[in-house]
């Protein structure tokens, strides 16, 4: 089999009737023609005369009369009796490639090819000029016609990979513009691909165990997540109906995260972006703290709730007051962080036994960045601090941390102070607000620019006297608010997980009703005095609504923060929103 590659314009056609001419037996079908409309590139090119070498062990000497490319024998096809095709001068004219297929009966031979002489035909020529005669006449050869069933093959063939690399371009472009597309809506909790987040959590938890992977593992993955700022976003802009003021504290949304969920201040305004209206960090110690042996967290998939004992670890304030200190700067520069409020919950280091001590430093070291202060005296897991709930030990502690407050107020009087007495003009006195009001936002760098407000966290497990006696103590201090409540030791008899006799307290949708109930009690107790920012079971804006109209003026969340993802804060605003505005404004 001969492959002869040829350029499919006249001058070619001439060439293979001259061919012809000097007594080759040729049988050749040229197909596929590609005629240049610039002219034939026999005008272009002079008269040559080709020496070609022994190819598949037929002699063959080839004129070519006025040709525009011609077949020289590659050397490493040469047993095979491929040729390649070569341009005389200047490719540029000889881009349209056609193949014509010849077929050889004779022996094959693997003879090395010759060099190949080519030299201009200066008029006739005589038969002494044509290697291709002796004595007797040409050369017996014959070529056969066109092998028709192959040349489709290679069609064929070519097709085919061309087909492939355009599917793979085309594989290509697709995921590429799916990647794209799925980046663009996890970037933003109000997508539609957000939407479905929490439906395919809950079949997630449905499939795999309760417990894998394992919790406290994938909190550390989102943590480092959010601290990186790839959390989506919330970019839709809050109603202003949603809006609550708590003792000149605007919070633009009343829906939070509860503490527990970044608890040394890792990444609180990443959390303020994906649309809550304020973050609770903490609970933070003075010391760090490893906390409880591991494993400590628990998921109880079925009831939509988790059991913690992890204990207070903290890495305590040597790390956490730097942090809050930059988020405290950094904030004023992000659009969709810079009306977000920042809690701060303080606790007691395990070992202390004044608690006292440990809460005034807390204060002392990071109250001035918090917009508002909350001490855990409820957590289940430290031994003997729920003991401090009552009445006596409650009122030492809350007199304590506003006693450190006022210090902190007296420091920011004396840096008011320190700015030198205007003259009586309008335009310097002008000067001097503008002045105290930034010196205000240098030492108390918060929304309000000044101390923040206290709240105590309670616990759910109260008795009416244990409520009554809180109740009580937070009139008589003058204590700012409440967070009611913390996890509860009871467990329901309607648990279904596996793991619920952990021990450890428990959150979720099992604590929806006592904490609801709870709500009700110390806002009736309190007179309505005092502010209540509820947490425990809150999933739905309607879950919301009921908190709000027993007597709660924000909501906290964090089971269903891992229940319902990311997009838990703008599903239940859009809810309660919705709930408002059918029923009306409490």
């Amino acid at each position: 089999m001969m492959h002869l590659w040829t350029h499919g314009n006249q001058a070619t056609r001439n060439n293979l009737r001259n061919l012809r001419s000097f007594g080759w037996p040729l049988h050749l079908t040229i197909t596929e023609f590609a005629l240049r409309r610039s002219g034939p590139l026999s005008q272009r090119f002079p008269q040559f005369k080709l020496n070609f070498s022994k190819v598949s062990g037929l002699p063959a000497t080839a004129y070519a009369n006025r040709v525009g490319s011609v077949l020289l024998p590659s050397s490493e096809f040469h047993t095979a009796g491929v040729f390649r095709w070569l341009p005389l001068e200047h490719k540029a004219f000889l881009t349209p490639v056609q193949r014509c297929i010849a077929t050889a009966s004779s022996p094959s031979s693997s003879a090395s090819a010759e060099p190949i002489v080519a030299k201009p035909l200066t008029g006739n020529t005589s038969p002494a000029d044509r290697p291709d005669h002796d004595a007797v006449g040409p050369s017996k050869f014959r070529l056969l016609e066109i092998d028709v069933e192959d040349m489709e093959k290679q069609r064929r063939k070519f097709i085919k990979r061309n087909n492939f690399y355009g599917k793979v371009l085309l594989s290509f472009l697709l995921a590429g513009g799916g990647l794209m597309y799925l980046a663009y809506a996890a970037a933003d909790v109000g997508s539609g691909l957000m939407r479905h987040m929490d439906g395919l959590l809950e079949l997630l938890y449905d499939l795999l165990p309760d417990n894998f992977p394992d919790p406290e593992l994938a909190h550390h993955f989102v943590m480092w997540l959010a601290s990186r700022g790839y959390l989506p976003y919330d970019l839709e802009r809050d109603d202003p109906e949603l809006s609550v003021n708590i003792k000149g504290l605007t919070f633009h949304t009343p829906v939070g995260l509860a503490a527990g969920f970044d608890k040394d201040a890792e990444a609180p305004l990443g959390f303020c972006k994906m649309g809550f209206g304020f973050v609770e960090v903490g609970t933070v110690t003075p010391k760090p703290q490893a906390g409880n042996p591991k494993p400590r967290i628990f998921r109880l998939a079925k009831d939509w709730a988790i059991i913690n004992r992890c204990g207070f670890n903290s890495a305590g304030l040597d790390v956490v007051e730097p942090r809050l200190k930059k988020v405290s700067e950094d904030r004023w520069h992000d659009r969709l962080a810079r009306r977000c409020v920042i809690g701060v919950n303080i606790g007691k280091n395990k070992n202390t036994e004044k608690a006292e001590e440990d809460i005034r430093e807390g204060i002392r070291r990071i109250g001035r960045f918090a917009d508002y202060l909350v001490i855990n005296l409820s957590s289940p897991n430290t031994q003997g601090l729920r003991a401090l709930q009552q009445r006596d030990h409650l009122r030492s502690i809350i007199t304590a941390a506003q006693s450190e407050l006022d210090k902190l107020e007296q420091e920011h009087k004396m840096h008011q102070a320190k700015t030198s007495q205007p003259d009586d003009t309008e335009q310097e006195k002008a000067k001097l607000q503008q002045d105290m009001t930034q010196k205000a936002l240098d030492f108390f760098p918060t929304q309000t620019g000044r101390r923040p407000l206290l709240f105590v966290k309670i616990a759910p497990d109260l008795t009416v006297q244990e409520k009554q006696d809180i109740a009580d103590v937070a009139l008589e201090t003058g204590l700012d608010g409440l967070v009611v409540t913390n996890t509860t030791i009871q467990r329901p008899e309607s648990l279904q997980s596996r793991s619920k006799k952990e021990t450890g307290g428990l959150s979720g949708r099992p604590l929806k009703a006592m904490a609801t109930q709870c709500v009700s009690d110390m806002y009736k107790m309190t007179k309505g005095q005092v502010a209540i920012i509820s947490s425990g079971g809150i999933e739905t804006g309607l879950d919301a609504y009921e908190r709000i109209r027993a007597g709660a003026s924000a909501v906290e969340v964090y089971s269903s923060m891992i229940y319902r993802g990311p997009v838990v804060a703008r599903r239940i605003k859009d809810e309660l929103l919705s709930v408002l505005n059918q029923a009306g404004k409490p």
